[in-house]
């Protein structure tokens, strides 16, 4: 997913049940540019919003990677930490 802050009409929904991999792409502060999002969007990727503020590029990364570990239930678990990569 891209977090573009141009497509406020798609949020950043749950993302699948399960995942063996995940690659989001958070820009540089003041956006990207509309040749950078074509490129991103012919490899495959999907825009996305993820709030309707626009956040700051180290903020946007955390959110993302909050909101993929809550959907994959590892926020508040209480098991032994699992290493990913």
């Amino acid at each position: 997913a891209l977090a573009w802050g141009g497509e406020p009409a798609a949020p950043f929904g749950p993302p699948p049940a399960t995942a063996t991999a995940a690659i989001a792409v958070v820009g540089p502060e003041g956006g990207f540019a509309a040749e950078e999002v074509d490129a991103a969007r012919d490899a495959g990727f999907m825009t996305v919003a993820l709030a309707p503020r626009i956040l700051r590029a180290e903020t946007a990364a955390i959110v993302t990677a909050a909101l993929c570990l809550h959907r994959w239930g590892d926020v508040g678990r209480l098991s032994s930490p699992e290493r990913v990569g």
